[in-house]
């Protein structure tokens, strides 16, 4: 192994390229459950209803992962 750096072949940057956006499709998933969690949770302690707010979280947990785990051969090679 040489100290020499090279150029990175085409098949490693579409491995890193492949990689970057599964990260950044899990990021996104992730901050979108964080919002909808405290937008159900302002739901239940300001405006009181628990049970819409139930559903609400339990329904979009359900069509978020649904759609991730959905979408996510799309970028398989």
């Amino acid at each position: 192994m040489s100290d020499i750096p090279r150029a990175p072949t085409a098949l490693e940057l579409a491995e890193h390229q492949h990689s970057l956006f599964t990260f950044e499709r899990l990021v996104l998933v992730a901050v979108m459950h964080v919002v909808l969690t405290l937008s159900c949770a302002a739901l239940v302690f300001i405006g009181h209803i628990h049970v819409l707010a139930l559903l609400l979280w339990l329904g979009g947990t359900v069509i978020l992962f649904s759609g991730l785990a959905m979408t996510s051969d799309r970028f398989v090679r």
